[in-house]
């Protein structure tokens, strides 16, 4: 029943929310609602909330870059730019890409990162 899945996606969403209000400075929490949020339908509008949580991410490795492993900072652009691009703003979708590319040259994310810059020339 698509009603009843919504529901309980919303009720999740709910409950994530509440736990980046109990602890905003938790990464894997902010981690984790960026990544759900990302994922959903346009649907659900979680884009905003996704870049919200990825952008406060980059925050973080951009004033401490020697705490975080390099292939898990190309993940964090990845997805920063994959959010902006559901929000159709391809040059900031363009800037993070190029970011997660730099971060950690033979990681999966960096490499993702590559194609997608490939396919969105300008």
């Amino acid at each position: 029943m698509p009603v009843r899945k919504a529901r309980y996606v919303n009720n999740g969403l709910k409950e994530m929310d509440k736990a980046v209000e109990l602890d905003p400075n938790n990464v894997s929490i902010r981690m984790i609602r960026g990544s759900n949020s990302l994922s959903l339908p346009n649907f659900f509008d979680r884009a905003p909330t996704a870049v919200a949580d990825f952008e406060y991410l980059t925050k973080l490795i951009e004033k401490s870059p020697n705490s975080f492993d390099p292939d898990y900072c190309a993940g964090v652009y990845l997805k920063l730019g994959l959010a902006y691009k559901k929000m159709d703003k391809m040059q900031k979708a363009r800037t993070s890409w190029e970011k997660a590319a730099a971060a950690s040259e033979n990681s999966q994310a960096a490499k993702e990162a590559l194609q997608l810059l490939e396919k969105t020339k300008e």
